[in-house]
C-alpha cells in the first residue's frame, strides 16, 4: 500500500470527518474510498447520503442532479 499525504480545505476536512463518524471509521478510509471511486469512474460514493445537503428531494432527481454537474 502506498501512504499519500495530501492537503484539503477546512470545509473538506470537515465534511470528511461528518462522513467518517456516520460510518464509524477513519477519514482516512473515507478519502481513501472516495478517491478509488474517483479513479474508477463510480458516481456514487459509499457514503453518498451520510450528509445532510438541505434539499428533500434528492433519491428523487439524484440522476437529474448529476447530470446537470458540470464537475461531473
Amino acid at each position: 500500500m502506498t501512504e499519500l499525504h495530501i492537503e484539503v480545505t477546512d470545509e473538506v476536512a470537515e465534511r470528511l470527518m461528518q462522513a467518517a463518524a456516520a460510518r464509524g471509521t477513519s477519514t482516512e478510509s473515507v478519502a481513501a474510498d472516495a478517491l478509488a471511486s474517483y479513479v474508477e469512474g463510480r458516481r456514487h460514493l459509499s457514503f453518498a447520503g451520510t450528509l445532510h445537503s438541505g434539499r428533500d428531494d434528492l433519491s428523487e432527481r439524484v440522476e437529474e442532479i448529476l447530470a446537470s454537474d458540470p464537475s461531473q
